[in-house]
């Protein structure tokens, strides 16, 4: 992303009354930006949380360790235990080794294998997925994407560009759409039919203490 498309973004963050927290992540190490210093600085008055391998993390340790919030992910080839990262970083751990886990999103179809969901369905919200209605995915180009887990050829909803977060959140016809389909505890259309992303157990917790009722 370059840092006018980022300033774009923050400006359009500003207008909103909502509490929201930036989350550096991507396809990709986020720390192997070019820039990342210049990025850390325009998101120095936001709250920001960063998902990271740890491989360079020591080389922005003093400044990765003021944010909100440092997701490190550990995979089978990492170089620090979730024992080392928790004393030595105070890191959360986010495990994603093939070793522990037994469960995968298939990113919208793109990843198929004997670790994915095989059901996502809910026995009470069905279908229901809570991505649409509480993050506003943000491509490195400025596209809206529907979602982190649409990975082959992401929906594009629009661009920071042409439509405001605010605006997006409220206007976006194309994001109400997926919205009213999920509310019904439905995926009918791609990306979400193809995928098999669970509710979070925090969605299903909200939604039974409002006592809410898909469709």
């Amino acid at each position: 992303m370059t840092l006018d498309t980022l300033s774009v973004i923050t400006a359009h963050a500003k207008e909103l009354d909502e509490d929201y927290t930036f989350h550096i992540s991507g396809r990709g190490e986020p720390t192997l930006h070019p820039k990342f210093s210049d990025v850390l600085d325009i998101l120095t008055p936001f709250k920001v949380k960063l998902s990271t391998n740890g491989n360079r993390v020591d080389k922005y340790l003093d400044r990765i360790q003021k944010l909100k919030k440092v997701d490190y992910s550990i995979y089978d080839e990492s170089k620090l235990t979730p024992q080392e990262a928790i004393s030595k970083y105070n890191f959360h751990v986010v495990d994603k080794r093939t070793t522990t886990r037994n469960t995968y999103h298939n990113r919208a179809g793109a990843i198929n294998n004997e670790l994915t969901v095989s059901n996502p369905r809910h026995p009470k919200y069905g279908l229901f997925c809570e991505k649409p209605f509480y993050v506003v995915y943000i491509n490195y180009n400025g596209d809206y994407n529907l979602c982190c887990n649409e990975w082959d050829t992401p929906t594009v909803l629009e661009n920071v560009h042409t439509q405001s977060i605010k605006d997006y959140l409220s206007k976006n016809n194309i994001l109400k759409s997926f919205q009213k389909d999920l509310l019904k505890g439905q995926r009918n259309k791609s990306p979400c039919k193809e995928c098999n992303k669970m509710m979070h157990p925090k969605a299903v917790d909200f939604l039974d203490k409002l006592k809410y009722t898909i469709g």
